[in-house]
């Protein structure tokens, strides 16, 4: 019994050890931008002896995707609860209720834009990443995939349908938020919407 608690302790410590990289290394990414972060940095920020972060990730490019993906996950898990809130009846407005929640949420924090840059699709489809968090991972895509199956709409790959459209939100809008390229997020944003209407149906033509 003693044995067992001394395990979850020391398993316990390694997770808050690994915990305090990743808050330090998004702190100093946002703060300082990747290029100009050391792994040192990273390490004096989290109060941890250097050794200690290659138990954990190779270089800085290693702890980047981590990032990235927990980020990625935390916006997905708030479009969930979103929906789960004002659960619109129709599955394409669920979808467009989604992406539309994401895109608020990159307007209101552009240093998280910054970093997760054009990979919002990364914490879902990266084979590595989605790995690292495959029960987080897996609840957005179950979400969608349940939500294909009890709608009428035929759609044969929901998974690639949903990577086109995590692809399409994520590239356009970084450069419509961050440089108003092609146009203002808020007036692109139905343009969006239809172009994600028609990939939900493009089985059906």
């Amino acid at each position: 019994m003693l044995e067992k608690e001394e395990k979850t302790k020391v398993s316990l410590k390694k997770e808050d050890k690994k915990q305090r990289l990743l808050d330090a290394a998004y702190h100093l990414f946002v703060e300082k931008g990747f290029r100009d972060t050391t792994i040192q940095n990273i390490v004096d920020y989290a109060g941890v002896a250097k050794g200690t972060f290659y138990l954990y990730f190779k270089d800085r490019y290693d702890i980047q995707e981590h990032v990235i993906a927990a980020q990625a996950y935390q916006l997905f898990q708030h479009a969930i609860e979103a929906i789960a809130i004002q659960c619109p009846d129709r599955f394409e407005d669920r979808v467009i209720m989604a992406v539309d929640h994401i895109i608020d949420e990159l307007m209101e924090n552009r240093d998280l834009l910054h970093l997760i840059r054009k990979n919002l699709s990364a914490g879902l489809f990266e084979p590595k990443l989605v790995r690292l968090l495959e029960a987080q991972n897996s609840e957005f895509i179950k979400v969608f995939e349940q939500d294909c199956k009890a709608s009428n709409i035929p759609i044969s790959n929901p998974q690639l349908m949903l990577f086109m459209i995590i692809e399409l939100a994520g590239s356009s809008c970084y450069n419509c938020i961050l440089h108003g390229q092609p146009m203002d997020i808020m007036e692109y944003k139905p343009y969006l919407y239809k172009a994600i209407k028609a990939i939900l149906h493009m089985e059906e033509l």
